[in-house]
């Protein structure tokens, strides 16, 4: 009798311990891969690239052809960064999720010796890149716009090139110009020195007016007088105040615009204040058209470019409230601020 309740009692312990281990697997992540290839602006591939993935100890090298896979990845946000000799690193925001392959391609742009130089013996902080067109052929002569933490203005070279130096970190934006095409802008959050492309696509000058091809240009009043504000605002922002970059937006592609701001990492700060508002806030579309309040669900995160977003009391520039004047934005009380707007500009792509 003893044995037969000992045997019982074995088998019962060996079935617990058999659910309980399938429960600890069930609720674990499923690991997810990462898979891509690097490449030149115009297409070419770039092999022997490292890439590492942040958050993973694994380092890899492309291929011939220039792709790679990471085949086991924890799911979540990551940063991916990829570097190689004689070329500018490059670094992209992922969002990895369990049991599915996440596809990245990464442009890398090759660093003239004169900047390698640089690089090697001052350790000089600089985001440069290449200008080109919808089909990866540089453009010279475009005007490119530095907006962020310091303002800048330099022209793409013969081979398309350029170069901010002596950058500080913070979130910026490159905006590139050039006759014939529209504006191409990029928003990062700059860390360290990086290489980025700046594709501006040929307008359609037969089917436009005079006035919309200034607008999709960059060229009128109206647009740069935006853009100007935006650039008193970033710099003059108060310590509550958040600019999410499309590096920050990104992972969050898949969610509405205000789920996307509580989860991203740059705006954890205020997560508090966008749920108690249900994400409501009063909306200045492109830095220059009035929306009002709005929820910021309401947007696509992956049409999202950037988004400035101010609490009450940290917009000092008063460049927004001038912009929004009449349209009924509603004075809101948050944590650890006075009452007053909620103000966010959304930057569309």
């Amino acid at each position: 009798m003893l044995r037969r309740n000992t045997a019982v009692l074995s088998m019962l312990a060996l079935a617990w311990t058999g659910s309980a281990r399938a429960q600890i697997v069930r609720d674990q992540p499923l690991p997810a891969s990462v898979s891509g290839k690097v490449t030149l602006a115009d297409g070419r591939p770039v092999p022997d690239a490292e890439i590492a993935i942040g958050g993973a100890t694994l380092r890899i090298r492309s291929n011939g052809d220039g792709t790679f896979a990471f085949p086991s990845i924890a799911p979540g946000s990551r940063v991916l960064m990829v570097r190689k000799v004689g070329f500018l690193p490059t670094v992209t925001n992922i969002s990895v999720k369990a049991n599915v392959t996440t596809t990245v391609d990464v442009l890398l742009v090759p660093a003239p010796a004169q900047l390698d130089t640089v690089l090697v013996e001052a350790k000089v902080k600089v985001l440069a890149g290449v200008v080109t067109d919808s089909s990866g052929y540089p453009l010279a002569g475009a005007i490119v716009d530095l907006v962020g933490a310091g303002h800048a203005t330099t022209t793409s070279g013969p081979d398309g090139w350029f170069s901010f130096p002596n950058m500080r970190p913070g979130p910026v934006v490159v905006k590139g110009r050039k006759p014939g095409y529209e504006m191409g802008v990029m928003s990062l959050r700059f860390e360290d020195t990086r290489g980025i492309v700046l594709h501006l696509n040929l307008l359609d000058s037969l089917h436009a007016s005079a006035n919309r091809l200034a607008e999709l240009s960059g060229t009128s009043n109206i647009v740069e007088a935006a853009w100007a504000d935006a650039q008193q605002r970033i710099v003059a922002r108060g310590g509550r105040a958040v600019v999410a970059s499309r590096q920050d937006l990104e992972p969050f592609d898949d969610l509405p615009l205000g789920q996307a701001l509580m989860r991203s990492p740059t705006s954890a700060l205020l997560t508090l204040d966008l749920q108690m508002l249900s994400s409501t806030v009063c909306v200045l579309l492109d830095g220059r058209r009035m929306v009002g309040n709005i929820t910021l669900d309401a947007y696509d995160t992956s049409e999202v470019e950037m988004v400035e977003l101010y609490p009450p009391g940290s917009e000092s520039t008063g460049t927004i409230a001038r912009t929004l004047r009449g349209a009924g934005c509603r004075p809101v009380q948050t944590t650890g601020s006075r009452r007053g707007p909620f103000y966010a500009v959304v930057w569309m792509r």
